[in-house]
């Protein structure tokens, strides 16, 4: 895990590449991304006291050297950082469908969002029917590690959980 004095450092923005490679939804339309990071990056670092807070909720999956961010390791094979805000126009051309909490299963997406903006993705990675809470997720924040983590247990940064989608028939 972490040592006490571990900060979390979160690229908040990627910067802009003119060598990129294209990545494509199912329908064949070009997702925006950038693929390749040349970047001195602009950096927040959460204080101790929160990030202690919600950090004994997570669990290190990998630490990555490779740049992609949430919407890119669920969307692009942790190839690409694709911005947040063309999450609806990627859910439209793969595919996906909106659902209800009650009706999530393993493998489909969460949607976490702050004042109805999109703000981060996740994974579902089990489900818990008698409390939701309990529900785990797959997910990288920014440029740092991906973890898993309960569906609640993400920085402020991320939002709540919002809206759930799914691809499945």
């Amino acid at each position: 895990m972490f040592a006490q004095h571990d900060t979390l450092m979160v690229l908040l923005q990627p910067p802009s590449s003119s060598n990129r490679k294209p990545i494509y939804a199912r329908s064949g339309w070009e997702i925006p991304c950038e693929t390749e990071n040349p970047f001195e990056p602009v950096i927040l670092q959460i204080q101790n006291r929160e990030f202690e807070r919600w950090m004994t909720y997570l669990t290190l999956r990998t630490r990555t050297p490779h740049f992609y961010n949430c919407v890119g390791m669920i969307f692009a094979a942790r190839r690409a950082w694709i911005e947040i805000d063309h999450i609806y126009d990627i859910l439209r051309e793969d595919q996906y469908r909106a659902i209800a909490a009650v009706e999530v299963e393993v493998g489909d997406v969460v949607l976490y969002k702050i004042n109805q903006k999109p703000t981060h993705v996740g994974l579902i990675m089990q489900v818990d029917r008698v409390n939701q809470h309990n529900t785990r997720v797959m997910s990288k924040f920014g440029a740092h590690s991906e973890f898993f983590h309960f569906l609640h247990a993400v920085p402020q940064f991320c939002g709540e959980p919002a809206e759930y989608w799914t691809d499945r028939r």
